[in-house]
Formats: structure tokens, sequence, C-alpha cells
């Protein structure tokens, strides 16, 4: 049997090491590489479901201003007073003409000039629209709660993906398990909203999904089962995305209503916020005389400005819920091409949250009323 010279051995051995030194290096490399996607991937990640969590609080607390203010109005309203409307004054009623029956002359001494009558007194009226009774109020109440646990689920889900960033970057252990487990239980703890069909068997799945998840090493397969749960969380939202602005609507319409009947009987001050809008144009108000008329004047444009600035905070919460549903599309759709081993840039999904927050910031400048002061 012919022998190999020994050099021939050893470069033999060499090659063979080289190309096992070469393999590694390319493992290790798309490693690093899958590491450092999924890193930013978790970035962005945290910053949508923080933007979400944002917008399910707002929701919950401008729900919950509303709720109070029905019941302060109710509380107002139990006593059914005259009141004079400046905006609707009662049209001048014509005098009867029950008395002038045929073959009974009108005496020359009267006057046949039609007379008017002074109206009567109206009473003072609840606001039109939802009922604010017992019913009323618990379904505001459970919206409430229903929103809230909205708001806790997308604050596990950013916790869960702040841990995930930090496990694309070491190794946690522990915690990993604990954000799962939590982000989990805030899933299962979620609370219908009233008056639309339920989502949330949507989301079902999302516990179990997080359970497979501790089971694999690979990181491409761990964001599988991660992107799986974001997809459902996606199609959750989409699927109550209509119910969110509703929502907004109903509680705006209710404190405009409520508002107004507050104006008309002087019981809050709409001079202090009316005299601020000349500034931005460097000018100031002149002096007005405090006269019934002048105040009724005021009272009634005051009640427009109201309506206009209704209109506006629903253009916001329409484009906030929109912009946000955006940003989870799109978030959802990157997840995918990184798996599938595409080039990905998360600006146009940072693009869309950037909007979003926007629109949020406008939603509650309105509601702390610091829009002027900024």
């Amino acid at each position: 049997m012919r022998r190999l010279p020994l050099f021939s051995i050893r470069a033999l051995s060499l090659k063979r090491a080289f190309t096992c030194l070469l393999l590694i290096f390319s493992f290790m490399a798309q490693l690093g590489c899958d590491r450092q996607q999924a890193v930013s991937l978790a970035g962005v990640g945290v910053e949508t479901s923080t933007t979400l969590f944002t917008f399910y609080e707002t929701l919950a607390q401008h729900t919950n201003e509303t709720r109070e203010m029905e019941v302060m109005w109710v509380a107002l309203s139990k006593e059914e007073s005259a009141r004079h409307d400046p905006c609707n004054p009662p049209e001048p009623q014509q005098a009867s003409n029950a008395n002038h029956r045929e073959g009974n002359a009108i005496p020359a001494t009267l006057s046949t000039a039609p007379r008017t009558y002074p109206p009567p007194r109206p009473a003072r009226q609840r606001p039109r629209g939802p009922d604010f009774g017992p019913a009323h109020q618990k379904e505001m109440t459970d919206r409430v709660a229903a929103l809230r646990s909205r708001a806790s689920m997308a604050r596990q889900l950013s916790n869960f993906l702040t841990v995930l960033k930090t496990y694309s970057e070491s190794d946690p252990g522990a915690k990993v398990e604990e954000a799962a487990n939590k982000l989990g239980g805030a899933v299962a703890s979620l609370v219908p909203i009233p008056g639309i069909v339920s989502v949330i068997p949507l989301l079902s799945g999302f516990a179990g999904d997080l359970k497979r998840w501790q089971q694999h090493k690979n990181i491409k397969e761990q964001l599988r089962v991660v992107q799986a749960g974001l997809s459902k969380v996606r199609e959750f939202y989409a699927k109550e995305a209509g119910a969110y602005t509703s929502i907004l609507q109903d509680n705006s319409v209710s404190a405009t209503m409520v508002l107004q009947e507050l104006i008309k009987l002087e019981l809050v001050t709409t001079w202090t916020v009316f005299k601020k809008l000349p500034e931005p144009y460097g000018m100031q108000w002149a002096e007005v005389a405090d006269d019934p008329e002048k105040r009724d004047e005021f009272k009634c444009a005051f009640i427009k400005l109201i309506r206009l600035r209704n209109d506006r905070f629903m253009a916001n919460a329409k484009s906030a819920t929109d912009n946000l549903q955006d940003a989870l599309n799109d978030f959802d759709s990157k997840i995918t091409d990184f798996l599938n081993k595409k080039t990905v840039s998360w600006e146009s999904t940072q693009a869309a949250l950037g909007r979003a927050k926007f629109y949020l910031k406008e939603i509650n400048n309105m509601r702390s009323e610091k829009e002027s002061d900024e």
C-alpha cells in the first residue's frame, strides 16, 4: 500500500481544519447578523407596543373623564328649574283665536292686531342623546375596565419584547420566562368591550405560543413564534379599531352636550379661555361691557367653539387609530421579511408610529388644555 508523504498528510489536515474554520466563522457571522437584526426588530417592537399602551390608556382615561362629567351632570340636573336658553330663544306666540267664534264680534274698543304673550319659562332640559342613568353608567364603567385590560396587555407585550431584546444580546434565562408568563396572564385577563362582538378569542392561542417559544433555542424559530403572536395582536386591533373610534365619538358627544348646558347656566367660566384666541395674532380683546346681551353672545360663540374643538378632537382620534393600525401592519410585514432572509428597513414602521404619537399628543393636549402653554 502506497503511503502519502508526511507533508501531504499535514496539508490535507490543514485544508480540512481551514474548511471547518470557514464553516464555523460563517455560522457565527450568520448568527451575529441574525442577533443584530433581532435586536433591531425587538427595539421597534418595544416602541410599537409602548405606543399601543399609550393609545389604550388615553382611551381609558378619556372614557373615565366622560363618565365623571356625566355623573356630575345627572346630580346637577335633578332639580328642574326654569332657565333661559340664550342660543335658542323661543319664538313669540300668537294670541289664540279660541274666543273668536262665529257670531261673536270683537268689540271695537279692542285691537284686532295679534297679541304677543310672554313665552312660558322652559324647564332646564337634560342633555339629549345617551341615557345617563344606571345602565349607561355601568356600561361606561365596563368600557373603562375593558380598555385598561388592553393597556395592560400592551404594557406586558412591551416588557416581553424588551426582555427579548436583551436575550438577543445575552441570555437572561428566568427573566424571559417571567415576562412571557406575565404577557400570557395579561392576554388571559382581557375583558370584552360592551356593545361590540368580542374578538378576544383571536388571542386565545397566544399564551400557548409563548410556552412553545420557551422550547426553541434557535433565534429564528423563536421569532417565528413571536411573529405569530404579534400577527394575532394586529388582527385583534384591526377588528376593534372601529369600536375605538366610536367610543371616543360617544364620549365627545356626551361631553359636548354637558359643556353646552354648563355654559348656558353660567356654571363654568368661558371668558378666560376665550380671551386667548386672538393672542397668536398679537391682539387682545377690547373691553367688553358686562351686560346680559354681551354675555349671551359670548356663550353662543363659545358653544360653537366647543363644537369645532370636538370635530378637531375626532379628526385627531381617527388619525391616531389609523396610523397605529398602519404601524402594526407594517411591523408584522417586516418580521415576515426578516424571517424570509430579506433585507429589512424599519423606516416605514417608525414613520407610522411617529404620526400616531403626534396625534395622540394632540389628543392629550386638548384634554389637558396644555396647547395654549406650549
